[in-house]
């Protein structure tokens, strides 16, 4: 960029910012940019407690076919240390995934830190055997249908399973434990989404429709469908047990992406806050991390005014961006 480039720049923002530089804009730009930056950090906590619900969700699957492939074992005294075995590292595992949806509401870096100890505890468990590998390449597949239809083959596979019940007491006993942990992690998940939802309601209340669509898609987590279990006599009642609470598990998963989905849309900018002109074609924007925007000129021309460290968002530092623009002007 060239000096005269950079002057005409410079100039040209100095001059919009001092048009909507009132005490009242100025409050409208604050308030506006913290909405956004909550939003984002909300969208990325149903983001992160949706990703919970379906490593845990694979990782309880891994685990019914591990203790399926343990009663195959001939001896007795190995296939009682298989299923134990097999059921202890699959609950532990899911305890320690699941351990996100009890954590207290914390600020962004808090929300940073548990996506990444998310990522490792995925792959530790792909390390351990207690997650299959190409379950959990599934769940980082950018493909939402594939991955569904690749979930509820391995849930057919799993149910189908547990039609009858074992004649092993010991395999019996692993697999009702097993399930009980399963459901206790999708009661966790259920309170960590109604918990979310109080927190984000009112960011909806400019949008009533929104809302109250999210209000109903909530409710459905605990409509009667939902709770009642259905008794096969042709079946092992765990069967009609699991199937329920995987069906909770896929409601719950629903609900977190909608919400997440609704609070994207709430983060998005149709400006640049520092040229404050509409992004479009001729005016792409760059996503900083803190979920603001700014167009790829406005961010190349304030980097280079402003190297190293002392780069920030215009938008979270809106005073101190104003008073740098203007003395420089």
């Amino acid at each position: 960029m060239s000096s005269t480039d950079s002057q005409a720049w410079l100039n040209r923002v100095a001059s919009a910012q001092r048009q909507a530089c009132s005490a009242e804009d100025l409050r409208r730009i604050r308030d506006r940019a913290a909405r956004i930056k909550r939003n984002g950090m909300q969208a990325k906590k149903a983001g992160r407690l949706s990703k919970t619900m379906q490593v845990c969700d694979a990782a309880w699957r891994s685990g019914m076919r591990s203790l399926g492939a343990s009663e195959a074992v001939e001896d007795t005294e190995v296939r009682y240390r298989s299923l134990a075995s097999a059921a202890s590292l699959t609950m532990d595992s899911m305890q320690v995934v699941s351990g996100a949806f009890r954590c207290a509401d914390g600020a962004e870096e808090d929300e940073e830190q548990l996506e990444q100890q998310l990522q490792m505890q995925e792959q530790t468990m792909v390390a351990n055997g207690t997650l299959d590998s190409i379950e959990a390449a599934t769940l980082s597949s950018a493909n939402g249908a594939t991955a569904a239809a690749a979930e509820e083959q391995s849930l057919a596979e799993v149910l189908r399973s547990l039609e009858d019940e074992p004649a092993d007491s010991e395999a019996c006993a692993a697999k009702f434990q097993l399930y009980e942990n399963y459901s206790s992690v999708v009661t966790d998940a259920r309170r960590a989404t109604m918990s979310l939802w109080e927190e984000v309601a009112g960011e909806f209340d400019a949008a009533p429709a929104t809302k109250q669509h999210c209000e109903r898609t909530i409710q459905a987590i605990d409509k009667h469908a939902n709770l009642g279990i259905a008794d096969d006599p042709r079946r092992w009642y765990v069967h009609g047990m699991v199937k329920q609470s995987a069906r909770n598990a896929r409601t719950i998963d629903g609900v977190l992406g909608e919400m997440r989905t609704k609070l994207e849309l709430l983060t998005s900018q149709t400006e640049c806050p520092v040229c404050l002109e509409p992004f479009g074609t001729e005016r792409p924007a760059s996503a900083l991390s803190c979920a603001h925007k700014v167009c790829a000129e406005c961010w190349g021309h304030w980097s280079a005014m402003s190297p190293g460290s002392t780069t920030f968002c215009p938008l979270c530092r809106h005073e101190e961006f104003l008073e740098r623009i203007l003395s420089a002007a």
